[in-house]
């Protein structure tokens, strides 16, 4: 199976929503997320799935302005819309932005010292190369924040899950990993883990 981002079509059901915005993006759920990232000291930052960049955009904000920033999604819709609020919030050239695939990050070997990644992973059907991709591009000490819908229960409920979800978008099956399974991934990949949660 290929990955999510590599399929033929994948439909951006978030990147202009009214209702993605009032459910996910609240400014002070970006200001809880951005706070984490400790941007007043970091270098560089890859948002990677950065959707309509109101993130990447606060990130941005918070950092200091030598600190380089870039902003990627699979999808081209979501990354017009990020260039554009980068653009005309921030100015031409404060945030970088590019179509790529998490599972391909056109960043050369650690080169951010801080990755956002915020709910990307149940798209994507190998988890394990996502986490060897950031691995890749961290540097040594570098931060990784990382936010995805998991399942909590026995593993069958994350493919009915899913199946609930092909009902309304057949474009690709989710997967919703149990928090062990990507806490277990992400140290095969050599990424120590500082802090984790869980909010139902």
């Amino acid at each position: 199976m290929k990955p999510a981002s590599e399929t033929a079509v994948l439909r951006d059901l978030w990147t202009t929503s009214p209702r993605y915005r009032q459910l996910y993006q609240p400014p002070d759920e970006i200001d809880a997320v951005i706070s984490l990232l400790e941007m007043e000291q970091a270098t560089a930052l890859a948002d990677i799935g950065c959707g309509n960049g109101a993130f990447t955009i606060a990130a941005a904000r918070r950092a200091n302005p030598d600190c380089r920033v870039w902003a990627f999604d699979a999808l081209q819709s979501a990354v017009d819309v990020c260039r554009e609020s980068a653009a005309r919030e921030l100015g031409e050239g404060r945030i970088v932005t590019g179509v790529a695939p998490a599972e391909q990050i056109p960043l050369p070997d650690g080169s951010v010292d801080r990755i956002l990644c915020r709910a990307v992973l149940h798209h994507l059907a190998d988890a394990q190369r996502v986490y060897e991709e950031f691995a890749r591009v961290l540097k040594p000490g570098g931060l990784l924040l990382l936010q995805a819908p998991c399942n909590s229960w026995q593993k069958e409920w994350g493919k009915i899950i899913s199946a609930l979800y092909m009902v309304f978008d057949d474009s690709h099956p989710r997967q919703y990993h149990q928090p062990a399974d990507v806490i277990a991934g992400l140290n095969a990949a050599g990424l120590a883990m500082s802090s984790f949660s869980i909010r139902l």
